[in-house]
């Protein structure tokens, strides 16, 4: 299997790393939102901001809870 992106970037980074697809196709490979850290990222979740049975392409968002120092921090990445 392929190496997703994001595990690549963060394995030459030495940075922590989080994916979450937007959109998967069949047969091809899927794309969506990446959140790299050089701090723990200790959560993560995702959302779908495309309406269900839209004709356009999805999108989605990826939230990222990062421990910085003593302090948890969130970060969002869209697409």
């Amino acid at each position: 299997p392929e190496l997703c992106e994001a595990t690549w970037l963060a394995e030459q980074t030495g940075m922590d790393a989080v994916y979450a697809a937007a959109y998967v196709r069949s047969g091809r490979s899927d794309f969506g939102n990446a959140v790299l850290s050089r701090w723990p990222i200790v959560d993560s979740r995702s959302l779908q901001l495309t309406l269900a049975g839209s004709s356009i392409e999805p999108r989605g968002a990826l939230t990222a809870d990062v421990r910085v120092r003593n302090r948890l921090v969130s970060v969002t990445s869209t697409h």
